[in-house]
């Protein structure tokens, strides 16, 4: 499948892609060439993806949801729903926890995943 977004995963030689079947492939650089690490899946095109500190990759397809996984494993950290129209891209800040992203509903969303529960700004 084609693929639909890309970003620079770590400073490791790591690359996160998007493809327009829904998948989502993170490769390591190794030995020359880029071998697939692992492989998810979204129930649509993928639009974006970024990398965010502490090993969180990103992406974000036009199912309408924005998923973090472990970078090393690959298994889902959470799921983001709530992009009524299409999603459009994400950008991660990771050395302050914050998440930007966008939609065809001329919407912007900020995500600041630097506060705690125990933060009052957090209620």
């Amino acid at each position: 499948s084609p693929v639909s977004a890309a970003a620079l995963a770590d400073g490791e030689g790591g690359v996160l892609t998007g493809t327009a079947c829904g998948e989502v492939v993170y490769w390591r650089h190794a030995e020359g060439r880029f071998l697939e690490r692992w492989r998810a899946k979204h129930d649509g095109r993928v639009i974006g993806t970024a990398a965010g500190g502490g090993g969180i990759l990103v992406s974000g397809a036009l199912d309408g949801t924005l998923r973090a996984w472990d970078g090393e494993t690959g298994k889902p950290r959470f799921t983001i729903p709530g992009h009524k129209a299409w999603f459009g891209s994400v950008c991660m800040q990771d050395d302050r926890g914050v998440m930007i992203t966008d939609g065809r509903d001329n919407a912007v969303y900020m995500y600041d995943f630097s506060i705690s529960e125990d933060d009052d700004r957090f209620r």
